[in-house]
């Protein structure tokens, strides 16, 4: 069984470093597109989302669940939003997240708000994008971040969700599975497939909505990172070489780690517009 996720390696080998810039803080499982490296898979899978939801220069982008805000600094430098509104629940990633933004003299264009992703501090469509990476699967609810993103968002504006779910047709209830999930604050309402996700989000007004798993690209590299990690002594998640094989690909290895911890063995990417007339 999967211990821990290549994120929280780099939380824990950068404890004392986190205001290093040169130690890049992200947290996500990453997409194994073209890469052998975890940020590289890690700004792979932040590009991705970027690019679905049409992230433009001069937007004004809200990213719900934003961690340490490796994210929004990669985007802000690599698309040129106006600003980013990054939020967050967890005052410690909060304090680090606006010292480093700080440090890097991005502040004047990204702010971080100790708030949860389903009150989002704006006022009726004022947005232009709304993402989240690899955290909606945390929000209590997911539902309920859907709706608040819609009414947030202006009119033409996109969400785009990068999220762990069930694979569709999986058993829902387990015991052992629910305490982990329960202690991983995950709500069991989020529990549900890639079929049911759009039809939460059509019904919440959105149209233009995609869905697509690219599970064969994000668990066999964190699984074999993982591997690498926990059997590799002092190794940090960059120093790892981590080849994944199209046999490995066509076979989700790995994903079984996800299956048996909490039934999350989905990845999908999710992006929805908004109607320019509500």
């Amino acid at each position: 069984m999967l211990f821990k996720s290549p994120g929280q390696y780099i939380f824990d080998s950068y404890r004392d470093h986190f205001l290093d810039l040169e130690k890049q803080l992200w947290l996500n499982l990453g997409l194994w597109k073209d890469t052998c490296r975890y940020t590289d898979a890690c700004a792979g899978l932040a590009s991705e989302l970027a690019d679905r939801v049409g992230l433009a220069p001069g937007d004004m982008l809200v990213d719900a669940g934003c961690g340490f805000c490796e994210p929004a600094m990669y985007w802000l430098r690599h698309w040129a939003p106006a600003s980013i509104l990054c939020l967050n629940n967890n005052r410690f990633q909060i304090e680090i997240a606006r010292r480093r933004i700080a440090k890097s003299g991005l502040d004047h264009r990204i702010i971080v708000e100790e708030c949860d992703a389903v009150s989002i501090p704006l006022a009726d469509g004022s947005a232009d994008r709304i993402v989240a990476l690899e955290s909606a699967f945390h929000f209590d609810t997911r539902e309920a971040f859907i709706h608040e993103a819609y009414r947030v968002l202006k009119p033409g504006g996109a969400l785009g969700i990068a999220d762990l779910l069930p694979q569709p047709g999986a058993t829902r209830r387990d015991d052992h599975r629910q305490m982990i999930r329960r202690h991983g604050h995950i709500p069991e309402q989020n529990m549900y497939d890639r079929l049911e996700f759009e039809r939460i989000v059509q019904k919440a007004g959105f149209q233009s909505s995609d869905v697509v798993s690219v599970r064969e690209q994000v668990f066999p590299g964190a699984a074999k990172l993982a591997t690498l990690l926990q059997t590799g002594g002092d190794l940090l998640p960059d120093d790892c070489a981590v080849c994944v094989t199209d046999s490995e690909k066509e076979a989700c290895s790995g994903v079984e780690w996800w299956e048996e911890a909490n039934g999350l063995s989905d990845f999908v990417l999710l992006t929805a517009r908004k109607p320019v007339r509500c």
